[in-house]
């Protein structure tokens, strides 16, 4: 429905090689735009990244640009913004590789409203987004001397509606295991933890432990975990999920590298085993293992052998112990809500967007 607002545009990338996770948080705030009947629009720099906002139902204009080099596509983003009779536009800019100049060259066309994880730089912005858990420890008062509007930390972790309204309800026996590690997995830390827990179940096969993989759009070893699933009944393999807080839920652990959807599942409250891989997931890494009690087993990347030991050590363990496995859902209560994209989306349209 267009109601004839101001647009929102959400420049965003998903591919095999950055995965879907900037992608999924803009998403989950384009969801609250639309259902107030909001125009949004995603920009992309090929049709890799179209593909997960095209199958959303969202118009995506595609900018036939690098997305490692976003400088290029600056004059057909003026374009773009330029084009309007709703007035001023609002532009979210989620991407590791945009830079300040990127920014500065849009700064009289549209308010911009940047997702920053790192807190290292003042970036020429409206609004900054800094939905982290360690968001509001970053040092924001000193890198702004006159600051945008800041909305931080976990309270602000935009999630789609589903996980605000679903709880994982706790058994004194665990059946199912959900291991997710992220939109592409290129070290496949997913296959190969799966196949090292299904085959070292001395159990008969009627009591297995059931491993629910998620495969992503972008999963590199797609093929392998299909294989394993052959291999071993009690691998199960699921694609275009579309109810993950429910799968959650029916889950009693999760395995989880430390991106996004470690605040989904403190959201739902599931027991958590966590792990990292990339350089921007050590922070969050570190403060979950301070701040809650899950089970944070290293960094895949630098110690792929004893990281993979410990997260099968940390997934038996909470197999095993009832009174472990409530502890650690216990302390996730106060990460966040699910209602951040909500709490985004409210505090954009009081600041920027206006209601005729």
């Amino acid at each position: 429905m267009n109601t004839g607002k101001q647009k929102i545009y959400i420049r965003a990338d998903g591919n095999s090689q950055i995965g879907v996770g900037h992608q999924m948080r803009c998403l989950s705030v384009a969801d609250v735009f639309c259902q107030q009947g909001r125009t949004v629009i995603f920009l992309t720099a090929d049709e890799s990244g179209a593909v997960l906002p095209k199958s959303r139902g969202y118009e995506c204009m595609v900018l036939d640009s690098d997305y490692r080099e976003p400088e290029q596509e600056i004059l057909k983003v003026q374009t773009i913004l330029r084009q309007r009779e709703e007035g001023k536009p609002l532009l979210l800019l989620d991407s590791y590789f945009i830079r300040k100049s990127y920014l500065e060259a849009l700064r009289d066309d549209a308010f911009l409203i940047y997702f920053d994880d790192y807190g290292k730089e003042a970036w020429p912005a409206d609004c900054i987004i800094n939905y982290n858990i360690y968001g509001p420890d970053m040092p924001y008062d000193r890198l702004y001397p006159q600051p945008p509007l800041l909305l931080l930390g976990s309270a602000y972790a935009p999630l789609r509606q589903e996980f605000a309204d679903t709880e994982h309800i706790a058994k004194k026996q665990v059946t199912d295991v959900l291991i997710t590690t992220g939109g592409a997995d290129a070290y496949n830390v997913a296959g190969q933890l799966a196949e090292r827990l299904a085959g070292g179940q001395a159990v008969p096969e009627e009591d297995h432990i059931r491993y629910h993989v998620i495969s992503g759009v972008f999963h590199t070893f797609r093929d392998e975990l299909h294989r394993l699933a052959a291999k071993y009944p009690n691998i199960i393999i699921h694609e275009n999920v579309t109810q993950m807080a429910q799968l959650m839920a029916e889950c009693d652990i999760a395995v989880s590298a430390a991106g996004s959807t470690l605040y989904e599942l403190c959201a739902v409250k599931v027991p958590v085993v966590s792990f990292y891989f990339v350089d921007n997931q050590f922070l969050p890494a570190r403060y979950f293992a301070e701040r809650t009690r899950m089970l944070v087993c290293g960094n895949y990347a630098a110690q792929p052998e004893e990281t993979l030991q410990s997260l099968y050590e940390g997934v038996r363990l909470l197999e095993q112990e009832e009174a472990v496995r409530n502890t650690v859902a216990e302390s996730l209560e106060n990460v966040t809500d699910g209602r951040g994209a909500e709490r985004i989306a409210a505090c954009l349209s009081e600041r920027f967007l206006r209601d005729n």
